[in-house]
């Protein structure tokens, strides 16, 4: 347990860790509280998806898949106008840091590894960091877009 927690809080550059449990209770909470979790059904066959959309929508099944593909499409066009995109959406904060995590997960598994890579990593640190530290969701929405772009505060300012 100690080395996969000292894992978990200094993970190896360009890395993905998918740690996966029939029991979630079993795993010792300070390791629950370094993960972002996605329940998936275990009676199910989880198929390789063949597309992004079905990847985040399999993931997120338990939410509106409009949301969803609305979250998708944004990501998609860069985020732009995300300021005004994350006064309409702050309260759904959480459900739009999992996509994004979703997002750059099925980006680096397909090709922009080291890009996607980079940014899943910091949407995870960013995840155990929002805990505490993002109260007011539309700047974390912002901050959000800010990682998935590499772009500052000015460019989405402009």
């Amino acid at each position: 347990a100690n080395s996969i927690l000292k894992i978990l809080e200094e993970p190896p550059l360009d890395s993905i860790i998918i740690l996966t449990t029939t029991k979630l209770l079993s795993i010792l909470p300070t390791i629950r509280s370094r993960c972002v979790k996605f329940r998936v059904n275990p009676d199910k066959t989880f198929p390789a998806p063949s597309t992004l959309e079905n990847f985040v929508l399999e993931l997120l099944k338990d939410h509106s898949p409009d949301l969803l593909k609305n979250f998708i499409a944004f990501i998609n066009s860069g985020c732009k106008n995300a300021l005004e995109f994350s006064k309409t959406n702050a309260e759904y904060f959480d459900i739009f840091l999992k996509t994004s995590i979703a997002f750059c997960a099925f980006r680096s598994s397909h090709g922009a590894l080291f890009d996607y890579s980079k940014r899943l990593l910091n949407l995870q640190s960013f995840f155990n960091l929002s805990k505490n530290t993002y109260p007011d969701k539309q700047s974390g929405i912002i901050a959000i877009c800010q990682i998935l772009s590499d772009q500052s505060l000015q460019d989405f300012a402009a």
